[in-house]
């Protein structure tokens, strides 16, 4: 799923919003991609996203907790409408019909991961999240997030096995970076919103896919 290039949407047009500044998504996901990196509060990770979102931009018309309803909401509007990456759907339900256990590690919380379970059309159509993945570590399952190890970690406990066993798909740094932390092996999926970093991805990763069409059973 391009939950990356929504949430990068949400908050170009966030900015557009509250600052009449035009931000690319591109851009405006280093934001939070670096606030992602350094993040270890214990605290609501959006709301602390929020107030850092105010006061890097001196938004200053509405509170942390409001921006973060106006951001929830309009990146609710946008993942209504995205469905899986091309190919990904196909590639993992080959590797599901072969008998891999697939789990699902995301940044992403439980209430919007639920967006995408009962009111995306697009994924219920291709494949229903709960029916492709055996297990789901989401943002509210653990209390460290990518890029600690945390989240691989449990996914691991819950599906049985050593690093070794196991091997990752992640289009992002603090994704590549927290399954390594694990002692997993990782594949490096291409995605636009993460190309500033291709070079340190290529270093840290042990595969490469340019694209999902390239993975085949």
């Amino acid at each position: 799923m391009d939950s990356i290039g929504a949430w990068a949407k949400a908050d170009s047009a966030l900015l557009q919003t509250f600052c009449n500044l035009s931000v690319s998504p591109t851009d405006a996901h280093r934001d939070t991609e670096t606030f992602l990196r350094h993040y270890t509060g214990k605290t609501d990770a959006y709301l602390a996203h929020s107030s850092m979102l105010i006061e890097k931009y001196h938004i200053d018309q509405i509170t942390a907790e409001e921006l973060l309803v106006w951001r929830m909401d309009k990146a609710n509007e946008i993942l209504l409408k995205t469905g899986y990456k091309d190919g990904a759907a196909k590639a993992l339900l080959a590797a599901k019909a072969l008998g891999f256990k697939l789990g699902l590690v995301t940044t992403t919380s439980k209430a919007q991961l639920d967006v995408y379970r009962y009111q995306n059309k697009l994924l219920q159509a291709e494949a229903p999240i709960d029916d492709l993945f055996d297990i789901i570590i989401d943002a509210d399952s653990i209390m460290a997030r990518k890029p600690q190890p945390e989240p691989y970690l449990a996914a691991m406990s819950q599906i049985g096995g050593s690093p070794q066993e196991f091997i990752a798909f992640e289009d992002s740094l603090i994704g590549v970076q927290s399954a390594k932390a694990a002692g997993i092996e990782v594949v490096r999926v291409y995605d636009e919103y993460s190309a500033t970093h291709l070079p340190l991805l290529n270093t840290l990763a042990n595969y490469y896919l340019d694209s999902w069409h390239e993975l085949s059973f």
